[in-house]
């Protein structure tokens, strides 16, 4: 029998990102039907992104991504990523580039659907604009997110909650 915790949310992995002294102070969400082709492989590249003005100090942020994929060649692997923006500075807080990253994650090929979920804590002054990046990035070939024609769509959601 599952328990449901009205003043928890938990990740995947059992992570603690909402408790009863914690509360989300808001919810951003952006999407889009932009056809997004990786210029390299192995490399992360943005898909679709969203921006907020921290509500406070020192927040968590919690985001959650979807795309599809595809590709025409056999076995292509893929995965999402996500980075976030302040002032000139971006992040990496997902998703690894290069030979030994992390990028070989499902196949996409007839055509697959990727979702990653991810726990920034930050250490940003209330008041900050953030920008926050869902990635996407081909192991063995370019890919495609969002090919045309599959009626899918590039979505991400962030929610800041308090420390």
């Amino acid at each position: 029998m599952s328990t449901l915790r009205a003043n928890q949310i938990q990740t995947i992995t059992g992570e603690v990102i909402l408790n009863s002294t914690g509360s989300i102070l808001q919810t951003v969400f952006n999407e889009n039907s932009t056809y997004t082709f990786n210029s390299a492989i192995r490399i992360y590249e943005s898909i679709v992104s969203v921006t907020l003005t921290s509500v406070k100090a020192n927040s968590r942020y919690f985001m959650t991504g979807y795309s599809h994929g595809y590709s025409s060649t056999s076995n292509p692997r893929g995965n999402l990523g996500f980075a976030v923006q302040s002032g000139a500075s971006i992040t990496r807080l997902a998703g690894v580039d290069g030979q030994y990253g992390d990028s070989w994650g499902t196949l996409a090929y007839p055509g697959g659907q990727y979702n990653r979920s991810f726990v920034y804590n930050s250490s940003v002054a209330a008041g900050t604009n953030l920008t926050f990046y869902l990635l996407g990035a081909g192991y063995d070939s370019q890919i495609g997110w969002n090919f045309p024609g599959y009626g899918h769509k590039n979505c991400i959601t962030v929610m800041e909650i308090s420390a």
